[in-house]
Parts: C-alpha cells; sequence; structure tokens
C-alpha cells in the first residue's frame, strides 16, 4: 500500500510539471480556454484506464487473429481521413494521451473533437486514444510514415460496431 501510494505521489508530481504546457498545446489547437480542459484525477484515470483495457481486447491480438470482435485497423492518407467524423453527435468522449498514467484523462465534447481532431494530432503527434463514455467504442489515431517514407498518413484503429464502420468505409493507403 505504501508502495503504491508512492508511485501514485510520483506520478502527480511528473503530472504538474507536464500538465501547462499540455494544456497550452491542447487549448491552441482545440481552440478553447485552457481552464476549460478539466482532466479527471489519477485516481478516476486509473480507475477508467483499467475499465478501457477490460473492455477491449488487445490490438495485436485482433490483428493477428481476427474473429468476431468488431474491429478495424488501417493506415489511411491524412487527406483521406480529412473528413473523419465519429459517429459522436452530443456528450464527451475520453481522451487517453500517452501521459495519462501522470497528467490524467481528458473528457471532451465529441463536436469539438470531430471539429479539430486534425489539430488535435498536430499538438499531440504521438496520437491519443478516444473512447466513449460507455466503453464499447475506442479509437486510435497516431501519425504514421507510409511506405514510401512520406509522413502524410495516419495509423487507425477502431474498436466496436460504430466506430469500426466509420473506419471500415476510408480507403486505405
Amino acid at each position: 500500500m505504501i508502495s503504491d501510494r508512492l508511485d501514485l505521489l510520483k506520478r502527480k508530481n511528473a503530472g504538474l510539471r507536464l500538465l501547462p504546457e499540455l494544456k497550452r498545446k491542447l487549448s491552441v489547437a482545440l481552440r478553447i480556454d485552457s481552464a476549460q480542459l478539466s482532466f479527471f484525477s489519477l485516481e478516476q484515470s486509473d480507475e477508467i484506464r483499467e475499465r478501457i483495457a477490460r473492455s477491449f481486447p488487445p490490438r495485436n491480438e485482433l490483428e493477428r487473429h481476427p474473429g468476431d470482435y468488431p474491429f478495424v485497423s488501417k493506415r489511411v492518407r491524412s487527406t483521406a481521413a480529412s473528413k473523419l467524423m465519429l459517429p459522436i453527435e452530443e456528450g464527451d468522449v475520453l481522451l487517453v494521451f500517452p501521459e495519462a498514467d501522470k497528467v490524467g484523462i481528458l473528457p471532451l465534447s465529441g463536436t469539438i473533437l470531430n471539429a479539430r481532431w486534425s489539430d488535435l494530432l498536430d499538438a499531440e503527434p504521438d496520437g491519443c486514444v478516444l473512447v466513449n463514455l460507455a466503453c464499447s467504442e475506442k479509437f486510435v489515431i497516431e501519425k504514421g510514415d507510409d511506405e514510401s517514407g512520406s509522413e502524410d498518413s495516419l495509423r487507425l484503429a477502431a474498436w466496436g460496431n460504430e466506430w469500426a464502420a466509420v473506419l471500415g468505409a476510408l480507403n486505405p493507403v
């Protein structure tokens, strides 16, 4: 228990150093005031990340052994995905950044996400994971080089019926 608490405090301390710059970048990319970016606490985020891990089969397993689970993974040109719209009409989506174990998870309006996802990816080139609040749909988006060495491609993966269908409709590189 003491080591768990110490680990949490170390992660919180690291997050305090990372969060101001992350909020600044996100504020510019999403065109909203950084005060509107309210990350969940690390304790809440840890619970949500654990729930996400339990809700979705691992990507590498699904890519090797596709089964009945609704999953799509592909590489597309950035321009082909310029009109990418997840079927999020209202409400929030959870954004999980690579540094979520230190800064927490960010709930964000689906409307803002759909309008600014490309700018978000420019601000966070390592990509992010998007999950609906019910943890029934998941989307991973990352910048990536295509076979020609061009950085004009995206690596995308979607879990769940609705979001996998959207990705399935995009033409691969």
